[in-house]
């Protein structure tokens, strides 16, 4: 089961991104200490979608200027991908991120996704570039994008095997306010790391 929310980034997109790259976050704790090496670095879940994966901030405030958007309102998306304790794995999470990111926005927009093993609960950040590279045209999360974001996120489900809500008005409500609150949770720190983050490297440390 995975519980999605989105909401826009009016400021420091580099924070934002070096919040979801977080190295402590996104490297599979789960591993045997012992197994790590310099290999390590390739043990990231990290996914680059239209950009490169050492430059997305570069690349995206690039496609800004080539289409004359860098102040526009809406700098970027951050979408929250939720799933439930105990289902899946951070290889099955993430193949999971990127099919939702690229089927969703893929054809358009610069995206990072990233999976934070952090919490209890697996969880995908994934930071959508709100101009797109094609014609400069502005992604705006309209309540269809939110009705089909939650389509193609069931449907993912259903296909690696795992949970959906299938009516969070009944049966299921607890499991789906908890996630919900999860979420809240997690924009909060966010919101606190790019309140508090004069640069890029304390944005990490947060």
């Amino acid at each position: 089961m995975a519980i999605t929310k989105m909401w826009a980034i009016k400021e420091r997109l580099d924070v934002s991104l070096a919040y979801i790259q977080n190295e402590d976050k996104t490297i599979d704790k789960l591993m045997n200490y012992v197994s790590r090496n310099e290999a390590t670095e390739n043990q990231k879940y990290v996914t680059c979608i239209n950009c490169d994966m050492y430059h997305p901030y570069e690349e995206m405030m690039g496609v800004k200027r080539i289409f004359h958007k860098t102040n526009t309102k809406r700098l970027a998306y951050h979408a929250v991908q939720s799933f439930q304790p105990g289902e899946g794995n951070a290889d099955m999470i993430h193949e999971i991120g990127v099919k939702f990111a690229e089927e969703l926005f893929g054809d358009r927009y610069q995206i990072v996704v990233t999976t934070h093993l952090d919490k209890d609960h697996l969880h995908n950040h994934i930071v959508i570039n709100s101009t797109s590279f094609i014609d400069g045209k502005q992604f705006t999360n309209s309540k269809k994008d939110r009705y089909r974001m939650m389509e193609v996120n069931d449907r993912l489900c259903r296909e690696y095997g795992l949970s959906v809500i299938e009516n969070p008005k009944e049966g299921r409500k607890e499991n789906y306010n908890k996630h919900r609150n999860f979420i809240k949770e997690i924009k909060k720190d966010f919101d606190f790391a790019i309140e508090h983050a004069a640069t890029l490297d304390l944005a990490y440390r947060n």
